[in-house]
């Protein structure tokens, strides 16, 4: 199987990683697009990914670790950073038809809580949630 190695989070950020906020909406509904949302965040959690899925990630660092110049932890900042914002806007736009479904439900936690400037910044206000009893 190829892999492929991007060290230039730029130009991922501006490809890539736009190409899957975007498509937020139709990925969070089966578990491969969950997973595809939720490495933006939460790389290689053992919550989402399996030690298959994990391991498999595993087999670029070495590779990686000879052609960037970034730390790992770097890489997943600057990632994370630049899916967040996007993620944010989509949740709180589509949160209350979101929060209604298992899947969806899944997502906007992990968007909550480790999103830059998510619930853990207090950026994060849902408007849908005043108007629930079981909110307040």
């Amino acid at each position: 199987m190829n892999k492929i190695i991007t060290s230039d989070t730029k130009l991922l950020s501006k490809g890539l990683i736009s190409l899957i906020t975007a498509s937020a909406h139709k990925l969070y509904t089966t578990p491969q697009g969950r997973r595809s949302l939720l490495y933006l965040l939460v790389p290689r959690t053992r919550r989402h990914f399996t030690p298959a899925q994990i391991a498999s990630l595993a087999e670029t660092d070495e590779i990686r670790s000879r052609t960037s110049k970034k730390a790992p932890s770097s890489r997943e900042e600057e990632v994370r950073k630049a899916a967040s914002e996007d993620l944010i806007r989509w949740v709180e736009d589509s949160g209350e038809t979101l929060i209604r479904e298992p899947s969806g439900n899944l997502v906007v936690g992990e968007v909550m809580l480790y999103a830059e400037g998510g619930l853990s910044q207090r950026r994060f206000y849902l408007p849908f949630l005043d108007r629930q009893p079981w909110f307040l």
